[in-house]
């Protein structure tokens, strides 16, 4: 079995990072984020992220409400032609998705889903093979663009 290809990490100047340009992004985001800037915050939220292979390459937000008050960590992990993605509510509700970038020769989308409590969704997060790993999701089974409604409850 052969170890898990590290996503790229992104240089100064953000080459090598797949940012959602500002004008797509959704509203939510647009106005109510906030960059979550180590992992040691992202942690002090959740500790249960901790076993989450290659933490340190996730990139972390915290997506507020309208009074302020954190409503969600969002969380994406980009590799050279997917991401995955995670979306925090509380320990009782999440949801994990990879992601297959769209390219000038297919349409891109969702090729694998979780939700449930936070333990459960990182377990299956953590368990899920490196793309391109033989058993790693390919099939897109939902196209894309794909943002979740913040309110899952």
């Amino acid at each position: 079995m052969h170890e898990p290809r590290p996503p790229r990490i992104p240089q100064k100047g953000g080459s090598g990072r797949r940012a959602i340009p500002p004008a797509t992004r959704p509203r939510e985001l647009r106005e109510g984020c906030r960059f979550v800037t180590g992992i040691d915050e992202a942690l002090q939220f959740y500790p249960e992220l901790a076993v989450l292979l290659g933490l340190s390459l996730w990139t972390f937000w915290s997506l507020t409400g309208a009074a302020g008050r954190r409503e969600w960590l969002f969380g994406v992990l980009n590799w050279p032609e997917h991401s995955d993605a995670l979306w925090i509510a509380d320990r009782h509700e999440s949801l994990a998705v990879r992601l297959l970038v769209d390219s000038p020769d297919r349409r891109g989308g969702v090729v694998w889903r979780y939700s449930g409590t936070l333990a459960a969704t990182v377990e299956a997060l953590r368990s899920l093979p490196a793309p391109g790993e033989p058993g790693a999701p390919h099939r897109v089974v939902q196209a894309g663009p794909f943002w979740p409604s913040l309110d899952l409850r």
